[in-house]
């Protein structure tokens, strides 16, 4: 289930389903804020170490009441390249309320997605930037409970510089918690269309929401339309300047997620 990226063309380029494409358009750095109400753990400095990990979600909330991903650092990082993911999973712990249920071994149960976050070499600068999605799902329900993002560490620093790193980061875990990886198991795909219900009812077009049909294996079917939608965060091509739309916070809804309404709904700032 996990995609590979080829950054040269494509956002995503995974080794089966999932291949983004973008045309890469420098932007200025931005802040990314680390949630204050967050403890810290150990984290890598900016020449690169080993990160300790990390959950996303309210401190003051139990565990059980709320979605948390909980990211397994490996290799080194530098504290900026590390808070892309903490921003991000703290977004997604925003969007998706409550808990879902816990899966796994009695003694080591999985609550709510463990995702391990890898920086290596690959092939260097410009080639593959790296893969992610879900390596496990529940039964019946499909949602995922692990995951993978790995990354080139000289294509994460081209990208942390040009100020895209974040957009990538959150992009690609949206994709590990089940955006276009999951759509064939739960049927959501008809024809060229997002038939999922409550994206849909946030639609304004008369169709069926329309899905990247470019791309080979990859992008195709598990993107919104580039044509279609720009500068959305979940086509297959990454802008200049990105947003996240409430259509794909609907869009986890239908997954089986419990997600935040559109009147409550406030857009990531880091992105």
């Amino acid at each position: 289930m996990s995609h590979q990226h080829d950054f040269g063309s494509m956002w995503d380029r995974f080794d089966d389903a999932f291949s983004d494409g973008f045309a890469r358009t420098p932007r200025a750095p931005r802040e990314r804020p680390e949630r204050p109400d967050r403890p810290t753990k150990p984290t890598g400095g900016d020449s690169g170490t080993p990160a300790g990990p990390y959950t996303s979600g309210d401190p003051g909330t139990p565990d059980n009441s709320e979605y948390n991903i909980q990211i397994t650092f490996k290799g080194s990082w530098t504290a900026d390249l590390r808070q892309a993911f903490v921003s991000a999973a703290n977004a997604i712990s925003d969007f998706i309320l409550g808990d879902i249920p816990d899966t796994g071994a009695r003694r080591n149960p999985v609550d709510d997605i463990v995702i391990t976050a890898s920086l290596k070499t690959i092939d260097g600068a410009g080639g593959i930037l790296g893969q992610a999605g879900p390596d496990a799902v529940r039964q019946g329900s499909f949602l995922p409970s692990r995951g993978s993002m790995e990354f080139d560490v000289a294509d994460a620093n081209g990208y942390q510089a040009a100020g895209l790193f974040d957009d990538i980061v959150l992009h690609e875990m949206l994709h590990t918690v089940g955006f276009g990886t999951i759509w064939n198991d739960l049927h959501l795909i008809t024809g060229s269309g997002f038939n999922g219900a409550l994206a849909n009812a946030v639609y304004p077009g008369a169709a069926l929401i329309p899905l990247e049909t470019s791309g080979g294996s990859g992008t195709a079917y598990s993107h919104w339309s580039e044509d279609k939608f720009t500068g959305e965060l979940m086509t297959g091509y990454i802008d200049g300047d990105n947003n996240l739309s409430y259509m794909t916070i609907a869009s986890l809804g239908d997954l089986g997620y419990n997600v935040v309404s559109g009147a409550n709904y406030t857009p990531p700032t880091f992105i």
